[in-house]
């Protein structure tokens, strides 16, 4: 990151660089990073969202975040680009006959809750046989994952896919299941409103309650 840096300073004159909030682990004051940083001139921006509270936010930086009620002197708030007057359908003529998707992507970890999402599914399949789960994304869990999965019909694990391959899984879904809890706010979901496909997500997470419509 350091190396990265002086290489932009080199190059430019006025730099801004946006960080994902993954990085808060060395959103430290006395981060040798962010003081060298400081010293040639490079405006560090990070993307909060709603992960962080307000006891560890630095005055001496710059955050942006799409929760309108966390705004303060340092912290921008930025609306999300999307047009929520488009409603998401759960029909999509992409799909063969009478076959039906469920799409749920991240990390298939227990963090993400990859399992609830199969419990989910396996309710909704008592309802319709015809709809399937297409799982997409690195496995955490390892070799067993994929032993238990054989277990269970109409559940597909993709695997870890390019953007293009899941934005166009996803666009081809009924339905984008989210199920993790852990989050700010989650791209799978603003790519899912972009794309019109309708999603199901736990509405404790702050960022759904407040930036998304019902």
């Amino acid at each position: 990151i350091l190396i990265f840096l002086i290489i932009l300073r080199l190059r430019y004159k006025d730099i801004r660089v946006l960080c994902h909030s993954g990085f808060h682990s060395v959103n430290k004051i006395h981060n040798p990073i962010w003081l060298i940083a400081d010293f040639i001139k490079i405006k560090i921006i990070f993307d909060i969202r709603d992960r962080f509270l307000e006891n560890r936010i630095l005055k001496n930086r710059m955050y942006v975040t799409c929760i309108p009620d966390l705004t303060s002197e340092n912290i921008k708030y930025i609306p999300l680009p999307i047009n929520f007057s488009r409603p998401g359908s759960c029909e999509n003529n992409n799909s063969p006959e009478n076959e039906k998707t469920i799409c749920w992507i991240g990390e298939v970890s227990n963090e993400k809750r990859i399992k609830t999402a199969i419990s989910i599914f396996y309710e909704v399949r008592k309802l319709n046989e015809n709809y399937r789960l297409k799982i997409i994304g690195p496995n955490i869990l390892g070799k067993d994952f994929c032993l238990e999965l054989s277990n269970y019909q109409g559940v597909e694990y993709m695997g870890a896919l390019s953007n293009s391959d899941t934005r166009t899984i996803l666009a081809n879904s009924n339905l984008l299941l989210f199920t993790s809890v852990v989050e700010g706010m989650p791209r799978t979901i603003l790519e899912a409103l972009e794309t019109e496909v309708n999603f199901i997500a736990d509405k404790n997470l702050k960022s759904i309650r407040i930036c998304i419509p019902d």
